[in-house]
C-alpha cells in the first residue's frame, strides 16, 4: 500500500510541476506579446492614413514626403531608403501581385522594419543598393528570378541571418538557409517594387 501512496506522491508532483510551467510559458508568451504589440504601435506613426476615398494624386505624394522626412530623422535613416520604404508600404493593389504575394511583400517590410528598422539599417550599412533589396523587373517583377531584389525573393521567410557587403543569409520558407548576392543581371530593365 506505501508503494501506490508514493507512486501517486509522484505522479502528482510531475503533474503540478507541468501546470507551473506551463503557466510560466504562458506568462512569458503574453510579455512577448505585450512588447511586439508595442513595436507594432510605434511603426504605425509612419504609415499613411487609410481612407475609404481616393486620396488626390499630389496630396498623396505630400504624405509620402511627410511620412518618409519622419521615418528619415526618427529612425536615422537616408531620406531615399525611408521613401522607398513609404511607398512600398502604402502600395494598395497592383496589378503585377496577387492579394496574397502583396501581404507576403508587406510582412517581410514589416519584419525588416520592425525592431527599430534593424534589417534595413544592417543592409544600408554593408552598403547594398535599393535596387538589391527593392528591385524588380518593370514588366514582369514576378516571373524574372534574375532581377528580382531580395524583398521579392524573400516571399515571406522571416528570419535573415547574415548581412554582409557581399551576400545575405536568410532562412527561406521550408527551412533552408538561403544566400542572395545581388542581383546579377542587366539592371537596365529594372524598377523598384514601390515605382510599378
Amino acid at each position: 500500500m506505501s508503494s501506490f501512496k508514493i507512486v501517486d506522491q509522484q505522479y502528482w508532483s510531475n503533474i503540478w510541476t507541468k501546470i507551473d510551467t506551463k503557466e510560466q510559458q504562458k506568462n512569458q508568451f503574453k510579455q512577448q506579446e505585450k512588447e511586439t504589440a508595442s513595436k507594432v504601435v510605434s511603426l504605425n506613426q509612419y504609415r499613411l492614413p487609410r481612407q475609404k476615398e481616393d486620396i488626390p494624386l499630389d496630396e498623396l505624394e505630400f504624405l509620402i514626403e511627410e511620412r518618409a522626412s519622419i521615418l528619415s530623422v526618427d529612425q536615422s535613416l537616408p531620406y531615399d531608403w525611408a521613401e522607398v520604404v513609404t511607398k512600398t508600404r502604402a502600395i494598395v493593389s497592383s496589378p503585377y501581385f496577387n492579394f496574397l504575394s502583396l501581404q507576403e511583400l508587406k510582412l517581410s517590410l514589416e519584419y525588416w522594419c520592425s525592431d527599430e528598422f534593424k534589417v534595413v539599417k544592417s543592409f544600408i550599412e554593408a552598403n547594398w543598393s535599393l535596387i538589391d533589396i527593392f528591385g524588380c523587373n518593370a514588366s514582369s517583377p514576378c516571373k524574372n528570378n534574375a532581377q528580382k531584389g531580395l524583398l521579392l525573393l524573400f516571399e515571406g521567410s522571416f528570419r535573415i541571418d547574415k548581412v554582409s557587403n557581399y551576400s545575405i543569409e536568410y532562412m527561406g520558407r521550408l527551412g533552408a538557409t538561403c544566400t542572395f548576392h545581388g542581383v546579377k543581371a542587366n539592371r537596365l530593365g529594372m524598377k523598384l517594387v514601390s515605382e510599378i
